[in-house]
């Protein structure tokens, strides 16, 4: 099985809803995202996907959310814009995105600093 990874920033605001019993304060984060793609098998050019492929998705996908506040973003009406929501929202889109075959998207990690992160997988 071949994996292949590819890492993103962006800047975004958010505010968790209902955190300890009353909404966070906005903040902001440099968000780094991971997102690994799986494959049993390469391409005639020896690529499980191309890494190209995997960042045109990705900015179609992050640029609603880039440089905004998340909890105003239709992406998570209703949700909390925590950092495993973030991840599971990039998942679905990258998943709609990219799979096809015998790839698919298996883990978004998604990164608030350099110590805490959250993801999520299939």
């Amino acid at each position: 099985m071949f994996e292949v990874i590819v890492k993103r920033e962006f800047e975004a605001s958010h505010a968790l809803r209902d955190y300890r019993g009353s909404d966070e304060a906005v903040h902001s984060h440099r968000w780094l995202l991971e997102v690994r793609v799986s494959s049993p098998a390469t391409d005639g050019s020896g690529c499980a996907i191309d890494f190209a492929e995997v960042d045109e998705a990705l900015s179609r996908l992050l640029k609603p959310l880039a440089g905004v506040t998340l909890n105003d973003s239709p992406a998570f009406e209703g949700a909390s814009p925590s950092a495993e929501n973030v991840a599971r929202h990039l998942h679905s889109g990258l998943s709609s995105a990219l799979n096809g075959g015998k790839r698919r998207v298996t883990r978004v990690s998604v990164w608030e600093d350099d110590m805490h992160a959250a993801s999520y997988f299939t």
